[in-house]
């Protein structure tokens, strides 16, 4: 698996696993925490797993495709989560 091919689609996880990041952060920031509780963690792994996948399609991982797969459900989820946020 060339990475170059996969270029525009490691960009995106980097790009989405900063901004997970950084939205978590600012949930921290809110007065009720218990109430970003599921927003903060969906984030964390979203961010997790979109580090994950940019790193195993950057090396030509034969089995990036499967990793990609489960960080798109998790990133879906993140964004419904999130849209609940969205005052941020």
């Amino acid at each position: 698996m060339n990475h170059l091919k996969f270029q525009s689609c490691i960009d995106a996880c980097v790009a989405c696993a900063v901004e997970c990041n950084h939205f978590a952060t600012e949930c921290l920031n809110e007065k009720d925490i218990k109430a970003q509780i599921a927003c903060i963690q969906l984030d964390r792994q979203c961010a997790v797993v979109c580090f994950a996948a940019a790193q195993l399609m950057s090396i030509g991982g034969a089995h990036a495709s499967y990793l990609c797969n489960e960080c798109a459900e998790i990133c879906d989820a993140c964004a419904i989560e999130c849209e609940k946020h969205s005052h941020l």
